[in-house]
């Protein structure tokens, strides 16, 4: 495309339900997010740490009325397939005048990933992921499809390394999700980076926020120790409390959607 007018500069890719399956190594399937059911029978993705799935509801509203938003109940078959799919997203952008579209990714997908202590699994997801950004939902048109590569969660090296890689491709910028070397805060060791992405040209974008491998395993060993505590609560005089634990977790769900509204 020779110009444009009109960008969306916050896109976003919904994963598709063959994602892993058709990108991910065979050996790292098991771990891959799975795709369930949610509460009220709409697909959602159980991630790392998770004890309960995370619906699609709310990421896949595009064509939908706002009082048709929900956060569960929705599906795949019900979702626009421009969420998921580059030829139908095209079409949507031209109904919309938009000329192109910067793209990032699935933040919760992406730390799935990101967070796993196996830096070979952390390597495959994230590889996994720019493939089939760039192959399946780039390809189309790619000019204006603009997608962003991800950056692993596996220090300076990797991210330089994955960087250059992702420039040679085609690729016109990458995202982090965490500061290149890997610590809780920026420091002197993420330099490097820095003056490799100066060197190359390449744009960096930070998306939401940058939570490092450390934290994200802390929380996910937090969650699960809470899990595992719920599971076990005593249920013989105490059920005062435990009623007490379900009405918190339906409020949230039903704020969620209420904010919807």
């Amino acid at each position: 495309m020779s110009g444009y007018e009109i960008v969306s500069a916050d896109a976003h890719v919904l994963e598709p339900t063959d994602i892993w399956e058709t990108w991910l190594p065979k050996q790292y399937r098991d771990k891959a997010p799975k795709l369930v059911k949610d509460v009220d029978g709409g697909d959602a993705w159980l991630f790392a740490g998770a004890s309960d799935p995370d619906p699609i509801g709310l990421v896949s509203t595009p064509g939908m009325a706002w009082d048709d938003f929900r956060w569960t109940g929705i599906t795949y078959e019900q979702a626009r397939a421009g969420c998921y799919n580059g030829v139908e997203r095209l079409k949507d952008m031209d109904i919309d005048g938009v000329d192109a579209e910067i793209l990032f990714p699935p933040q919760r997908t992406i730390g799935h990933f990101l967070g796993d202590e196996d830096d070979d699994f952390v390597r495959a997801g994230i590889e996994a992921y720019n493939n089939f950004l760039f192959d399946e939902f780039m390809a189309p048109d790619a000019t204006r499809l603009i997608g962003m590569a991800q950056i692993p969660s596996l220090g300076t090296d990797v991210a330089i390394e994955t960087m250059r890689k992702a420039k040679a491709r085609g690729f016109k910028g990458v995202v982090i999700s965490m500061w290149p070397s890997g610590g809780d805060s920026i420091s002197d060791d993420d330099d490097p980076f820095w003056a490799a992405c100066a060197d190359e040209g390449m744009p960096v974008c930070i998306h939401i926020n940058l939570i490092s491998r450390r934290a994200r395993q802390k929380q996910r060993a937090a969650a699960t120790k809470a899990s595992a505590e719920m599971i076990s609560y005593p249920l013989i005089g105490n059920v005062r409390s435990l009623r007490s634990l379900t009405l918190a977790s339906g409020y949230r769900a039903g704020q969620g959607r209420r904010q919807a509204e």
